[in-house]
């Protein structure tokens, strides 16, 4: 009988936002990284199975995975998760371990890179550090453990950690995700985030060279690489094979190589591909220019993300984000010229924050007409710059990681200069002056009547309001 792993994704995944000010617009798409690794277990003689526990059914999700467990009796169990869901991560495995204590547990993400002796402290066996799919498979292939790179493990009471995996090189080398492992009929994400259902997500480079505070970089590090052009279009026929109808791209720095972001548009049309794709985790406004904009429109790119972060250049400045404002004056109108819808991604709360910056980052954002915007109260997640200098200036107050969300935070941190109640009433603010701006009313009802999507609009508009900016 061949040998299985069962991934789990966990519960809380993307329902952590439900009860949060965005819930009208959380996204349902298979994880990328479980089918990433789903490949690289069939290449090590593994079948791989993928238990979505994000996905709300009527039975409880405790019966879901001892039913899984009994099914399909894995060799290994994985999980990935980022440090907010770490509890909810350590309860699942603690229940694998009663069900079948010879399952061996292994942890992945960046909670897992930042913190493997706290994860190891519980129910997981092996905590993989860093980018996965090698060290992966070097487990599936029953090396050693003294002799994998970039894992810590468990060795008679102790946790030994081991010496970090080099990063893939060539990420043309990976196999193909394998989405074979989802029911992709069970994805639906809320049309303000897309045209077209079910949805997947592409990652056609890893790493990012900037060094913003709020960044970790413990997974793929701060050294850029890319897929080909040519990989990246084959990758996205192959995901198209599997039904799905709309592509994410959830690069940290899909145009650091703009000619290479070219490269992709032209390889697209090209090849007469009919896709419809979506920026979705972010562009930098300083690389991006008129030609990259008109060939993602024209390549079936509808919109772009940006960030923003700040109205402020001192603010941008000190949070090391390397952008200029009027960087970001400048792509928001290429964009809006272009024709290419747009998402501005800001942050509130930042170091060295006041009321005026925060007043500031609204002003600019009603200046730039963006299609959507989006504001987050700041995470000083640990791993990141900002947390390790609040640490030591003893503004972090807690370290209960449940509570470190971006959208619906408990007070975690003392800020320098603002009351926690000052930005979570401009976090409100932000969405009533933006939403509630009668230029930017104008904007939508004008655009949903030429693309017909007036009652969509209308209708996320209203669920908005419901739900309220107090």
């Amino acid at each position: 009988m061949k040998k299985s792993i069962l991934f789990i994704c966990l519960p809380s995944t993307l329902g952590v936002y439900q009860s949060s000010k965005i819930s009208i617009a959380i996204p349902s798409i298979p994880l990328i990284s479980l089918a990433q690794l789903s490949a690289v277990s069939r290449e090590a003689s593994y079948t791989p199975l993928v238990l979505d526990l994000s996905i709300r059914k009527k039975e409880p999700f405790q019966k879901r995975i001892i039913k899984a467990i009994k099914e399909c009796n894995p060799e290994y169990c994985g999980i990935t998760f980022t440090t907010t869901l770490s509890e909810e991560a350590e309860s699942i495995a603690k229940l694998i371990k009663t069900l079948n204590p010879r399952i061996k547990i292994i942890s992945g993400g960046p909670h897992s890179s930042i913190m493997p002796k706290e994860v190891l402290n519980g129910s997981f066996d092996i905590a993989v550090i860093g980018e996965g799919e090698i060290t992966l498979k070097n487990i599936l292939l029953q090396k050693p453990f003294k002799s994998i790179k970039g894992i810590a493990y468990k060795e008679k009471n102790k946790i030994k950690i081991n010496p970090p995996q080099e990063l893939i090189e060539n990420l043309d080398s990976l196999p193909m995700p394998d989405y074979s492992v989802f029911n992709i009929k069970e994805y639906h994400t809320p049309r303000i985030n897309c045209k077209k259902n079910p949805i997947a997500a592409i990652e056609t480079s890893r790493g990012c060279v900037y060094n913003c505070i709020y960044c970790n970089n413990k997974v793929f590090g701060r050294c850029f690489r890319a897929k080909s052009a040519k990989r990246t279009v084959d990758e996205i026929e192959h995901i198209l094979k599997f039904g799905f109808k709309e592509i994410h791209v959830w690069d940290d720095g899909f145009s650091t190589d703009l000619n290479r972001a070219k490269d992709i548009c032209k390889e697209i049309l090209k090849r007469k591909l009919k896709v419809t794709w979506n920026i979705y985790n972010g562009l930098r406004v300083d690389r991006i220019d008129r030609e990259l904009l008109f060939l993602l429109k024209k390549s079936g790119c509808y919109r772009i993300s940006l960030g923003v972060e700040s109205g402020n250049q001192s603010i941008l400045n000190r949070i090391n984000k390397g952008t200029k404002v009027e960087d970001i004056k400048k792509a928001f109108k290429i964009a809006n010229e272009v024709g290419i819808d747009t998402v501005a991604f800001c942050i509130i709360g930042l170091p060295d924050e006041t009321e005026e910056t925060m007043k500031q980052t609204i002003d600019l954002i009603l200046e730039i007409k963006p299609t959507l915007a989006k504001v987050s109260i700041l995470m000083p997640f640990p791993g990141t710059p900002i947390f390790e200098e609040w640490s030591k200036s003893g503004n972090i107050i807690s370290t209960h990681w449940t509570d470190y969300v971006f959208h619906m935070p408990k007070k975690v941190y003392n800020h320098p200069n603002l009351k926690w109640e000052t930005i979570n009433e401009y976090y409100a603010l932000f969405y009533r002056k933006v939403m509630l701006n009668p230029e930017f009313l104008f904007r939508r009802f004008i655009r949903g009547i030429k693309n017909g999507e007036l009652l969509i609009d209308t209708y996320y508009f209203l669920k908005t309001i419901k739900y309220g900016w107090k």
